[in-house]
């Protein structure tokens, strides 16, 4: 009876632990999204007065996505931004059709999954695209959090160059290739 009490505390001290560190990750990354957010150049493609809608797609609502919409009037460069979360890839879609994402941000679950003709979208439409993994670069995301050494980064994907930063911004990413 006591060990078997002994497994179960530490299953659940496993799995709050686990809950802490993805929490802690999450706080992390609308971190360092939102300071990156605020030294976009948007003066090249987008109206100086027309707000940015910013579309997550994630599994539950404790994403950074999520995280960061909490933090008081978000800008991108000039624009305010506003947040539109979902949960389903046909929702994503068809808001974008009606009304236009200008950040997108993937969860780590949808960045590992074939979202090539939706980051194509956002090529064309010259949108900001932010995921999580190696995957997502190589399928054309405009920037991804990469684990390196135990270490969370930003990493700017190289071939592609659509959206324009200032000078500041190379300090919150690994630019590497």
């Amino acid at each position: 009876m006591l060990k078997a009490f002994i497994q179960f505390i530490t299953l659940v001290s496993l799995t709050f632990s686990y809950q802490l560190k993805a929490e802690d990750n999450s706080a992390f990354k609308s971190l360092v999204m939102f300071q990156a957010l605020k030294y976009v150049d948007w003066s090249t493609t987008k109206k100086a007065s027309k707000p940015l809608n910013f579309c997550s797609l994630t599994q539950n609502e404790h994403s950074a996505a999520h995280t960061l919409a909490l933090k008081k009037r978000i800008k991108s460069g000039q624009h305010i931004v506003y947040f539109n979360h979902f949960y389903r890839l046909a929702e994503l879609s068809d808001f974008n059709l009606e009304f236009g994402c200008d950040i997108y941000y993937f969860d780590n679950l949808f960045s590992q999954l074939n979202i090539r003709q939706h980051l194509a979208t956002a090529v064309q439409q010259n949108s900001l695209s932010i995921g999580n993994s190696d995957t997502f670069l190589l399928q054309n995301g405009t920037m991804a959090f990469i684990e390196k050494s135990g270490k969370t980064v930003l990493q700017i994907n190289p071939h592609q160059a659509v959206i324009q930063t200032n000078d500041k911004l190379a300090s919150f990413l690994d630019i590497s290739e």
